[in-house]
């Protein structure tokens, strides 16, 4: 065997490898779950989020967003009058904490909106139910007339 056989031989063994362990080019596996939506947050998932995106504000008040049990329910409705009864008393930690939170809010709004769009979504699926129930409602009315 040539040296470039084995190069070959060795490039399509390296070809079946990535392909079997699923590992994407740039070293990251690839993500082919959906998020998990922020209504079902834990406290660890709030928490999770803030260290990856907040920053200082996680390591002064990380803790005590756990101690507080904050999901991502608690999250989602937040506010900065809640935020300084939470014990955040300096008020641009809480307006820069509070810009994270709206981010996430809006993140979170427009998942749902392109969810209740697609095709086969529950949203999407009841509200065709509904329409076609009452549709049915009506043409029963108009026969016993």
């Amino acid at each position: 065997m040539n040296s470039e056989q084995r190069t070959g031989d060795h490039r399509q063994q390296s070809r079946t490898r990535d392909q079997s362990n699923s590992v994407h080019p740039h070293g990251k596996k690839p993500n082919k779950s959906k998020p998990k939506p922020l209504y079902f947050w834990d406290c660890a998932d709030v928490n999770k989020w803030m260290k990856k995106w907040c920053g200082a504000l996680h390591e002064k008040y990380g803790e005590l967003l756990l101690e507080q049990e904050v999901t991502g329910r608690t999250l989602i409705r937040m506010n900065e009058i809640k935020l300084e009864k939470m014990g955040i008393a300096n008020p641009n930690h809480r307006r820069e904490l509070m810009q994270h939170i709206l981010r996430q809010r809006l993140k979170h709004e427009m998942t749902d909106l392109k969810n209740m769009d697609q095709e086969g979504s529950g949203f999407a699926q009841s509200r065709y139910q509904s329409i076609k129930e009452k549709d049915k409602d009506k043409h029963s009315e108009s026969n016993k007339k």
